[in-house]
């Protein structure tokens, strides 16, 4: 097993990606790339702190380039209550990024699975559980990593945990 990699979680979307590793790599390669590349980098990097769905994911960072708020409310991909957003402070308002407005968030999904699969290793859905498995390690309570992900049910909080 990699460095990069906790554990594959049988039977689920989960590849057992390591939060911090994935974390500093998205840092990186944000910082290194230009153009489309930088945009991708900032969405798997805003859905991997908030937790949320790839299509989410994207949706906050068109949020973000339509009013630069850094902090707000996002109404989920499935149902559920709005659940709060954070954009990372490393991403920064680009006035060239305005096209992905444009871009509907099922299109941007198939180029983010790619994305992340060759610059990451792994699927989307893996860094939505990085974070899930980065706050269990840290004693958060099953209830609130719910709540921040946005998840129904605590099963499936305590299957990834």
């Amino acid at each position: 097993m990699s460095k990069h990699k906790i554990g594959r979680k049988p039977g689920s979307w989960d590849e057992g990606l390591d939060f911090e590793w994935a974390r500093k790599r998205l840092l990186w390669i944000y910082s290194g790339v230009e153009g489309k590349e930088k945009v991708y980098a900032a969405a798997l990097l805003v859905q991997l702190v908030n937790g949320l769905r790839v299509r989410e994911a994207w949706k906050a960072l068109q949020h973000f380039l339509e009013t630069r708020e850094r902090e707000f409310y996002l109404e989920p991909g499935k149902q559920g209550a709005p659940r709060p957003v954070r954009i990372p402070g490393v991403i920064r308002y680009r006035e060239e990024w305005k096209w992905i407005l444009q871009v509907p968030p099922e299109k941007a999904r198939k180029r983010l699975h790619y994305y992340a699969r060759k610059y990451l290793g792994t699927n989307t859905h893996s860094l939505r559980y990085a974070l899930v498995g980065y706050l269990a390690r840290r004693g958060v309570a099953a209830q609130l990593i719910a709540k921040i992900t946005g998840h129904k049910k605590l099963d499936r909080i305590l299957q990834y945990t």
